[in-house]
């Protein structure tokens, strides 16, 4: 979570909610009005959210029929993740639920999005006496790893973009 934390600071906010506690339709269609359409109309942009979040969307936002009937029918694509407005949603555990002032959406283009990863720094240890009494094995990993924002040019250049929750 901390990563996630470190690189949010990177990460513009696009829009915000009109509630501290509530997403709307017309909050996601805002942070996707956000981004330049170059980014937000490539075939590797989508969404970025936890599990809890994506929950609610598909109760709260794309449910709201007066009728009752859903709106929305959840579709996934041929790698097995869930769309939103046509595009890819990708679970991370990391990002905050909604709350105020909560960063819990994200858009863009995630080809964008550049992993750093040193793995000839990776180091695994295994712990047997520690464990012992209980006959288990632990297991400590330890990596190198960074990861940004890959700008193509001035400060109005933001391929990902934050929904951040009203405060």
């Amino acid at each position: 979570a901390q990563c996630i934390s470190y690189w949010l600071g990177d990460t513009p906010v696009g829009a915000t909610t009109a509630s501290a506690s509530a997403i709307t339709q017309a909050d996601l269609l805002n942070l996707m009005g956000s981004i330049d359409p170059a980014y937000g109309a490539a075939d590797t942009a989508g969404w970025i959210m936890n599990w809890p979040t994506l929950i609610y969307v598909f109760t709260n936002v794309i449910t709201t029929a007066s009728s009752g009937d859903a709106l929305y029918h959840a579709k996934m694509d041929n790698r097995g993740h869930y769309l939103l407005f046509g595009k890819p949603v990708f679970i991370s555990p990391s990002l905050a639920n909604i709350g105020a002032s909560n960063v819990s959406v994200m858009y863009g283009d995630w080809n964008r999005f550049l992993i750093r990863n040193v793995p000839m720094e990776s180091e695994v240890r295994r712990y047997d006496e520690l464990y012992m009494q209980t006959y288990q094995v632990g297991y400590e990993m330890t990596a190198r790893m960074d990861a940004r924002t890959v700008h193509a040019g001035g400060s109005g250049d933001n391929p990902i973009v934050a929904l951040q929750c009203h405060s």
